[in-house]
């Protein structure tokens, strides 16, 4: 299983996208590979045009869905400390959707360069190529 984050998406989605990122989020889709979590969900239809928003939907429904717990909030908070004592200001639902990821065992396919240094803190969060 992999956890889609919004950024994969929003190359999905667009005309001019990244082809392999294109590629790599239908065949997830498509497979029943395909995850979501709530910050990621929240980020795509809060910026959706409305002329796209079905289409959005139903894609993003054809998805196992993740919730954020909890336990969660409480890590991603400490996460976020020892991110910022390196320097690194990183947006909290970014630090979510890793560690949903995490906690589900799955890899995140992202364009986000974030996660990477989220990595730096949580080294078992898995990056898939696309």
């Amino acid at each position: 299983m992999t956890l889609v984050d919004t950024s994969a998406w929003i190359e999905f989605f667009r005309g001019d996208g990244d082809a392999a990122t294109k590629r790599a989020v239908g065949n997830l889709v498509l497979a029943g590979e395909a995850a979501v979590t709530c910050p990621v969900r929240f980020e795509l239809l809060q910026g959706a045009r409305d002329a796209e928003l079905a289409d959005l939907l139903d894609a993003i429904e054809l998805c196992e869905r993740w919730p954020s717990t909890p336990d969660h909030w409480d890590a991603a908070a400490g996460i976020a400390r020892e991110l910022r004592k390196r320097g690194r200001n990183i947006p909290v639902s970014d630090i979510l959707i890793a560690l949903c990821a995490i906690t589900n065992k799955a890899s995140l396919l992202a364009r986000d360069r974030h996660f990477r240094m989220i990595q730096e803190v949580l080294n078992e969060l898995e990056l898939a190529s696309a």
